[in-house]
């Protein structure tokens, strides 16, 4: 008792439920948070990847004057400013980013008015790496992602070629329908066919050896996620429409039906297990352990817009009406952060509450990041449970 006095009356703060010496962190919820907004730049080029540091790496665009090309620069936002790391007019695309600030993309060439290639580039520690030759080996090299490891994976396509390269040498002689997706265990997972003749998509899991096929039926499954601990998620397309599948522990489930068939699928999945989706009527929902809760009772979600999940459960996404930005608390439901109208896309969010995106006019998107409040405090209360 004398001991819980002292914490009390050193840490105002703290929550109490009981006695304990065991203490757990606790994650305040936010019922209507004051957000601080910063524009980062007026000069989006449609790249931003936004790690938990608070670190973006973003693609700036200088439009010149007709007939000369845009100048297109992805740079890196931190402490307050940006710091360009490759410049050019043929642009970036595809672009990766981990969380010691090593990206990479891929850059189109030109080498016939008929012949257009890309390659893989790589920085890190302030150098650019070029990673693949499309001039020597004919391919085309694009999708580049790299994780936390440094392991970094890419598509080879060309005459009879395809496969995910890179870390990894895996065939997909059927192709592969949109990115793979690759966690910080180095598996893969991807939707493909199992040989050009097929018409349905499979889901495939790469986890050393030989691919595990996690699909077999008669179906386009779709957009599938892993995270670090190795649950699947993924749209499986019946005539009706999509349902959700959850991979987890070795055992695939549905978990959802009537899944917006928007592109990108609207659906994201954090290192819990939770799942973030929305529906055809724009209703938000998150799963987490085995239930679906809607969390966008008073706000339906504009579906063209993926929202964004972080570890402590929290959903950022847009709404419908007003295209204002919502962010959703456990325990505080969701709450308008951002009212000006304005079309979000690129949604992102930090397990710390940092949230970004971009907006504004087509001929001028901006790009934002939003602060909550007390972030440079302690991020955790504590609650002190049993003897």
């Amino acid at each position: 008792m004398k001991l819980l006095r002292a914490l009390l009356a050193a840490f105002p703060m703290v929550t109490v439920l009981a006695l304990t010496a065991v203490l757990l962190p606790v994650w305040p919820a936010q019922s209507a948070p004051a957000y601080q907004f910063t524009q980062i730049t007026d000069k989006y080029g449609g790249i931003s990847k936004m790690k938990n540091n608070g670190h973006i790496l973003w693609q700036r665009v200088d439009y010149q004057t007709f007939p000369d090309p845009s100048i297109k620069s992805l740079q890196i936002y931190k402490n307050g400013g940006s710091t360009p790391i490759v410049s050019s007019t043929t642009g970036q695309a595809a672009a990766d980013f981990n969380n010691h600030d090593q990206a990479v993309w891929q850059q189109s060439y030109s080498f016939s008015p008929s012949v257009h290639k890309a390659d893989i580039y790589l920085y890190s520690n302030g150098q650019v790496t070029q990673l693949t030759f499309a001039a020597s080996d004919h391919l085309d090299h694009t999708g580049a992602m790299i994780n936390n490891q440094g392991t970094i994976i890419w598509l080879e396509t060309g005459v009879d070629v395809a496969r995910i390269a890179g870390a990894v040498s895996i065939n997909t002689p059927g192709g592969i329908d949109g990115p793979p997706c690759l966690n910080d265990r180095n598996e893969i997972v991807w939707s493909g066919k199992e040989s050009s003749s097929d018409t349905y998509l499979q889901i495939f899991y790469y986890h050393g050896g030989a691919p595990e096929k996690l699909t077999g039926d008669a179906f386009l499954n779709r957009g599938p996620l892993i995270n670090n601990r190795g649950d699947i998620v993924w749209a499986k397309g019946i005539p009706t429409g999509y349902e959700l599948w959850l991979r987890s522990g070795g055992v695939s489930r549905k978990i959802g039906s009537n899944v917006s068939n928007t592109l990108p699928l609207p659906f994201v999945l954090n290192d819990q297990g939770q799942v973030a989706w929305i529906n055809t009527t724009g209703r938000v929902y998150l799963y987490s352990g085995g239930t679906n809760t809607e969390i966008s009772t008073d706000t339906y979600a504009d579906d063209t817009s993926r929202p964004a999940i972080n570890y402590r459960g929290q959903v950022l996404y847009q709404t419908y009406v007003f295209s204002q930005l919502a962010l959703y608390s456990p325990g505080a439901g969701a709450a308008i952060i951002q009212n000006s109208p304005n079309n979000r896309h690129d949604l992102q969010l930090t397990d710390s509450g940092l949230v970004c995106w971009s907006g504004g006019e087509s001929t001028a998107p901006a790009l934002f990041l939003g602060t909550p409040p007390g972030l440079n405090q302690a991020p955790v209360n504590y609650l002190l449970l049993g003897d």
